[in-house]
C-alpha cells in the first residue's frame, strides 16, 4: 500500500539509510524471529559497475554480495537497522573481492547443489517506467516463469509508481 510505502521511505530518510537497508533489515529480523539464529548472511545482487569507465560498456556486470548481519532481540529495530546500514555499506566497498577467493579464504566445503555462503536472497528491483516506447515500436516487459529454485528461500520486493 501507498501509506506503508511512504512510511518505509520516511523511516530510511530519518535514519540516513535507504529502502533498501530498511526493507533488508526487516527480511532478517524476520528470518531471526523464524530460525532463532542471531548470524544471518543474505545474497544480494549488486550492479557491478562500481567504477564510472564500465558505465558506457554494453553487457552484464552483475555481481552477487553476501552481507552479514547479526539480528538479536536483545536491540531495538532502530539500531539493528545502524548496523545493517554499516555492513551494507562495508559489503560495497569490498564488492571487487573475488568471490571464489573469498570462499578459499573462509575454507568452506564446496558443494555443487547450493551457494557457499548463503542459502537466501533478497533484491529490491525499482521499476520506474515497465514501457518503453521508439517511434514506431512499444517495448514492454516479457512475464518469465522460472520454476527452479536457486535458493532455499528468495524474497523480492518491487518498488514502483503508485
Amino acid at each position: 500500500e501507498r501509506e506503508v510505502s511512504e512510511r518505509l521511505k520516511e523511516l530510511a530518510s530519518q535514519t540516513g539509510s535507504t529502502l533498501y537497508m530498511v526493507l533488508l533489515a526487516a527480511y532478517t529480523t524476520l528470518l531471526h524471529k523464524y530460525t532463532g539464529q542471531e548470524d544471518i548472511v543474505v545474497g544480494t545482487p549488486i550492479a557491478g559497475r562500481p567504477h564510472a569507465e564500465l558505465e558506457s560498456l554494453v553487457g552484464v556486470f552483475i555481481n552477487t554480495l553476501a552481507i552479514r548481519n547479526y539480528p538479536s532481540s536483545d536491540q531495538s529495530f532502530l539500531d539493528y537497522l545502524q548496523e545493517v546500514k554499516e555492513h551494507a555499506l562495508s559489503a560495497y566497498e569490498h564488492q571487487d573481492y573475488p568471490f571464489e577467493e573469498l570462499v578459499e579464504k573462509l575454507n568452506l566445503t564446496r558443494d555443487t547443489s547450493r551457494n557457499a555462503l548463503f542459502d537466501t536472497m533478497f533484491e529490491l528491483k525499482t521499476l520506474e517506467q515497465q514501457e518503453f516506447q521508439l517511434e514506431g515500436l512499444t517495448l514492454h516487459s516479457y512475464p518469465l516463469e522460472n520454476h527452479t529454485a536457486k535458493f532455499d528461500l528468495s524474497l523480492d520486493a518491487i518498488e514502483q509508481p503508485e
